[in-house]
């Protein structure tokens, strides 16, 4: 399993149509991944299974609280000084 990251990319103005990157014909698609489209972090509770969804909502918590989130298989690591 490769690095898995969540970015806060700003805020869409309501009006400008995004369009996802796309990939070559010939490129394999991500494994697990069948579809895609913009999700509210409510829907993530229904649309993401468990680790992707804490993620989404960890990063969520991380740019609401201007704080750096940092999960390890899915759970909350925080360095404490020894």
């Amino acid at each position: 399993m490769g690095a898995l990251g969540v970015i806060e990319g700003g805020e869409i103005p309501l009006g400008i149509d995004v369009t996802p990157p796309t990939t070559p014909d010939d490129a394999e698609p991500e494994p697990g991944a069948t579809a895609y489209r913009w999700a509210t972090l409510g829907e993530t509770d229904i649309l993401c299974p468990g680790p992707e969804r804490d993620r989404v909502h960890s990063a969520h918590e991380a740019w609401a609280t201007g704080r750096t989130a940092y999960l390890i298989c899915g759970e909350r690591f925080t360095a404490r000084p020894a």
